[in-house]
């Protein structure tokens, strides 16, 4: 009985989560429609920090508009209409990371090029000053009295979705590698600006980003990470069938609760005397409180909203997880060779890394492509999965839930020195992604549950095979100097950065690392 309702209030908060993404992810289309019919799209990619503040001009303009009869309403809703579009093209670029000042930073940005004790991390500037001028004024707009309309709240409630995932890379990416760090500053000045910077990351962009302070950083690198994956990780996928779509109803629930409370965590941090972070952890969820408290004394609505909003991390974070450690070897779950999956998306972040990223959690990302090579011979013998090829991580993740085990095959890459067969990769796959704790379900559970997941994929748009990729051979052939020809026509699909160098260097043999660059 318990376990039925569970479901049905795990099943009900996530359907809701996807149906309001695959919506919204219709209204992006229709953007994209707009913005490209009028040949926008190269003009406005690589300039998203000056056509945010464009679509604030013209978000405001709209206020003093008075849409009393039909040529002011014509106005005042075309001004909504312009922002609203302008916004959400951003957006979308913010979330796939394709803008770029094509090597021309401007002042701050060099400043800080100059400062940094890596000068790579000038990127990750970019993302946050970017990610603010998309979060913070439309965060203050939703407590200025007037400007609560349909245009804000679509606004707003979109960049939760957009800016989600590059939001925690970029935190990811700094409590791993400290890109604020001062230590090597001689300048108190330069030293206070950069505390500054980290100050409000923590503490102000984080929580409109519907993040508490702390909490990330304590969870990742105190528990994620020392525990990797095992039973004590408070997001391990060890106990859930992953290839169940009410199994990952449960843990988006799971998530949520945990993101929204903490408790599990705090528990957790006890349990193991670990005091100051159990410390650091509440005076994070604290300082949210207030934060919405303040919002809701402000604007009671707006407060609302928010919280309505920030409801829907858990299933942000279970798509991550889920695409990261899905794939387990069910009799050792331990293992970060087995229990971390390689998928070619983002390459330059965690996704297309996520063994190395455990591996070596310190290294700059600047060296995943060099760890990734240097470690193929032992990924090939410890039986390590890594995809390419793939669009999305989404397409991963329905691939999954779709029991899609023979697709996936199809882009897996091959680090034997013969062909593999499909059936059998497929099977390895299916079996990787089954729980440790196996439950017996009707035909009828079964059967609502594949209904359920195929009808919020056709809503969701998101294609689970790739036109460049031949899915019709019954092999995956060996990874060659030809770089995968099985995979015909996906050289323009972002591959692992250095792995042509490496393809190049080597024989149709098994991986040697004696032959690396």
């Amino acid at each position: 009985m318990l376990n039925g309702l569970h479901v049905l209030v795990a099943a009900t908060y996530t359907t809701m989560v996807m149906v309001f993404s695959g919506l919204l992810a219709i209204v992006d289309r229709i953007v994209r429609i707009i913005i490209v019919g009028l040949r926008l799209e190269n003009l406005i990619a690589p300039r998203l920090g000056r056509t945010l503040c464009l679509a604030y001009v013209f978000l405001a303009s709209a206020h003093f508009v008075d849409p009393k009869d039909t040529l002011s309403k014509v106005v005042f809703y075309g001004l909504h209409g312009i922002a609203v579009t302008l916004y959400l093209f951003c957006t979308m670029n913010l979330q796939s990371m394709t803008f770029s000042h094509e090597g021309r930073l401007n002042a701050y940005e060099r400043w800080f090029e100059r400062n940094l004790f890596n000068p790579k991390d000038v990127y990750f500037l970019e993302i946050l000053v970017v990610g603010s001028l998309a979060t913070v004024p439309l965060f203050v707009l939703l407590f200025v009295p007037g400007y609560q309309n349909w245009a804000v709240f679509l606004m707003f409630f979109r960049l939760r979705f957009h800016a989600g995932p590059i939001n925690e890379m970029l935190l990811h990416h700094n409590m791993h590698t400290d890109f604020f760090r001062t230590r090597h500053l001689k300048s108190r000045w330069t030293a206070f600006v950069f505390k500054a910077h980290q100050f409000y990351l923590d503490w102000i962009f984080g929580p409109m980003s519907s993040n508490h302070a702390h909490y990330y950083r304590v969870h990742h690198v105190y528990n994620h990470h020392k525990e990797n994956n095992n039973l004590e990780d408070i997001t391990t996928l060890a106990k859930y069938d992953r290839s169940s779509f009410f199994d990952f109803c449960k843990a988006c629930l799971k998530f949520e609760l945990s993101w929204t409370f903490g408790l599990d965590l705090l528990v957790y941090l006890l349990r193991n005397k670990k005091n100051k972070l159990a410390g650091m952890l509440v005076s994070g969820i604290l300082w949210t409180a207030i934060f919405i408290s303040v919002m809701y004394y402000l604007n009671p609505i707006g407060a609302y909203f928010f919280l309505f909003v920030s409801g829907f991390t858990g299933a942000g974070v279970a798509l991550g997880v889920w695409s990261w450690h899905a794939l387990v070897d069910p009799d050792d779950i331990g293992n970060i060779y087995t229990n971390c999956v390689n998928v070619d998306v983002y390459t330059y972040t965690m996704d297309a890394y996520h063994l190395e990223h455990h591996r070596k959690q310190a290294v700059h990302f600047s060296k995943y492509p060099e760890l990734f090579v240097s470690q193929l011979e032992v990924y090939r013998r410890e039986g390590s999965l890594i995809f390419r090829g793939l669009l999305s991580r989404e397409m991963f993740v329905f691939c999954l839930l779709l029991k899609k085990f023979d697709v996936l095959a199809t882009h897996l890459v091959n680090l034997e020195s013969e062909p593999r067969n499909k059936k059998e990769l497929a099977a390895l796959l299916e079996t990787r992604s089954k729980s440790i704790e196996p439950r017996q379900h009707s035909s009828f559970y079964f059967g609502l549950e594949k209904a359920i997941i195929t009808l919020l994929w056709r809503l969701s748009g998101v294609p689970i095979k790739s036109p460049a990729v031949n899915y019709s051979k019954d092999e995956v052939e060996p990874w060659s100097a030809k770089l995968e020809p099985f995979f015909p026509g996906t050289e323009n699909l972002r591959p692992f950065p250095l792995t042509q160098k490496y393809a190049m260097a080597m024989s149709t043999s098994a991986p040697n690392t004696s032959q690396l660059p």
